[in-house]
């Protein structure tokens, strides 16, 4: 799991959580040295391989309700623990609704 927000909406997450099917239990993985991805909620999440995707959501930023629509993708691989920054869709006609 990456990233969410406390429920208030005042605190927003960047961190990456595993869960353990085998004693039900997560674990909060850690990275090494590199770009980080915004704190976002309400992103898109896909898995293929020792690699996750993240892509969008709403993060902080300059809007009128303190939330920015995001359009930029990552990846995340398991085993080197790094972030990859893909691209910013920055003519994204989007709207939080």
């Amino acid at each position: 799991m990456f990233g969410g927000d406390a429920g208030s909406g005042e605190s927003i997450f960047n961190d990456i959580h595993y869960f353990h099917f085998g004693n039900f239990s997560w674990t909060n993985l850690s990275r090494n040295q590199g770009p980080t991805p915004p704190a976002r909620f309400y992103c898109a999440f896909a898995t293929l391989g020792s690699k996750f995707y993240v892509y969008g959501g709403a993060g902080d930023g300059g809007a009128a309700d303190g939330q920015s629509v995001l359009s930029d993708l990552w990846s995340f691989d398991l085993g080197a623990a790094l972030f990859v920054f893909f691209f910013v869709n920055l003519g994204a006609d989007l709207a939080m609704n």
